[in-house]
């Protein structure tokens, strides 16, 4: 049995030598072919027996054999120490493969007729070679996976992923830069593949090696953002998104989402550094308070740049007429959700505050009957002054606060001092007063309880006793 062993083994290498021994023999007799053109016809024989020799031990001799032609070469110049061997060159192996390609087009094309005639069973090696001298066939003669060529490209986009993985794996500080560059050159031989033969194939890997550099770039450049003035932080964040878009313009064709990914990813950090900050101040001074304002305001403003960065971006989109895909523009949508979320939680915040710094103010005009003039007038002009301060603060965004603030003031002069105190003439004087200088803080609102109160008082000092809900709310402290 031992003995069988051995000699089944024996058989086994002595048949893998043969095949190898006819595999060489045939590679060597094409490539001495492959560029003589006095030599076509002996070519076209040459790579019939090796078509067949492929069918039998099915292997893809052909391309295995241009494949590792050109391999060799590359790794001479671009796997070595030599000069031409550089990160910061891509461009030159991407030429160099694109000419190799250019190379070997006709042969190629060459092997593509022996097997297409050999599929229709019409081998005429004559025929073939005079169709060949006369012009290609027509692409669509074999699938596109049976052609060679593409076959090839396939195999050399390994070359580039290699070249990639290395990119990927130096400790270079220029690491991203290179990465860019590397990428703006793929793009570029990336379409000449897809004119030239109309293939288009893709790295994988490298959309994703673009994003996770890039975020580590957006999160260093906003760490130090928020090291740095308060007052710069939003002019910078415009210019983070302005390089990201125009990044995300440049490399769309990677991957669809990369840009909703980019912008997302910012978004994110900003509103993280954000309520990290919010979260660490007391609200007791005036700079914390002013710094809330400033924040919700800046927010609000990002959100409609973003909005209309987009409609840009699209409209860029739209006229680009290199890598466009009209798909592309199905997933193109900045989430402003965050930044609405962020500002709702906030704004509310910043109504309390507002307004319990307005209510200690509003508690001294409680008990009506007792005021003076003075008290009222010195009241009142505190009570401008907090609203002028998040007037100022808020600017053209104090409708944010304004309405609520206004309207929680109208509610407590009816509860609190209305419904609390029962006027006689001279008090209902100063209630008239307090009521204008009210109204006058805020002349867009239009609906005061405390005004259509002052009505009320009116009607029930001159003898009315019917009247609205309010009416006889105050009619009933004055029974």
């Amino acid at each position: 049995m031992h003995s069988f062993t051995n000699f089944k083994n024996q058989l086994q290498r002595a048949g893998r030598q043969i095949k190898d021994d006819v595999i060489k023999g045939l590679e060597s007799a094409v490539e001495s072919l492959m560029f003589k053109e006095d030599n076509l016809v002996d070519l076209l024989i040459k790579m019939e027996d090796m078509y067949a020799i492929e069918q039998f031990f099915h292997e893809c001799i052909f391309v295995n054999m241009i494949y590792a032609k050109i391999y060799d070469t590359f790794s001479f110049h671009f796997f070595t120490q030599k000069e031409t061997n550089r990160l910061d060159k891509p461009e030159w192996y991407f030429k160099f493969l694109l000419d190799q390609l250019d190379k070997y087009k006709f042969v190629c094309a060459c092997y593509d007729s022996v097997v297409l005639e050999n599929k229709k069973s019409k081998i005429n090696k004559n025929v073939i070679s005079q169709r060949l001298q006369e012009g290609f066939l027509e692409e669509n003669e074999l699938k596109s996976n049976e052609r060679s060529m593409n076959s090839l490209i396939e195999r050399i986009y390994s070359i580039v992923e290699i070249k990639l993985n290395e990119l990927r794996k130096c400790k270079s500080g220029q690491k991203r830069n290179l990465l860019l560059h590397f990428t703006e050159e793929y793009l570029v031989f990336k379409r000449e593949l897809r004119e030239k033969y109309s293939v288009n194939f893709n790295i994988m890997e490298l959309a994703d090696n673009i994003m996770r550099v890039q975020k580590g770039y957006i999160a260093n450049n906003l760490h130090e953002i928020h090291c740095g003035d308060s007052k710069e932080w939003f002019e910078s964040y415009q210019k983070i998104y302005k390089e990201n878009f125009f990044l995300a313009f440049s490399y769309v064709s990677l991957q669809n989402n990369i840009f909703n990914d980019l912008i997302d990813f910012i978004s994110s950090l900003i509103v993280e550094y954000q309520e990290v900050f919010i979260d660490k101040m007391s609200f007791v001074g005036k700079e914390e308070k002013r710094m809330l304002c400033f924040l919700v305001v800046g927010i609000d403003k990002l959100k409609n740049f973003l909005r209309l960065e987009e409609s840009l971006f699209i409209l860029q989109l739209e006229n680009k007429t290199v890598d466009f895909n009209v798909e592309i523009l199905k997933n193109i949508h900045i989430d402003t959700l965050k930044f609405i979320d962020f500002n709702n939680s906030n704004i509310k915040l910043l109504k309390t505050i507002a307004y319990h710094e307005i209510s200690q103010v509003l508690v001294n005009l409680m008990y009506f009957n007792g005021i003076t003039k003075k008290s009222l007038v010195q009241s009142c002009s505190e009570l401008s002054k907090i609203m002028t301060f998040y007037n100022e603060q808020l600017g053209p965004y104090k409708i944010l606060t304004e309405s609520y603030i206004f309207d929680k003031i109208d509610n407590f002069i009816i509860d609190k001092i209305v419904l609390q105190n029962r006027f006689d003439s001279d008090v209902l004087f100063m209630y008239k007063d307090l009521v204008q200088r009210i109204m006058h803080m805020c002349e867009k609102k239009t609906d005061w309880m405390c005004l259509k109160a002052c009505k009320n008082l009116e009607d029930i000092f001159n003898g009315v006793t019917e009247g609205d809900s309010l009416f006889k709310k105050i009619y009933a402290v004055y029974r």
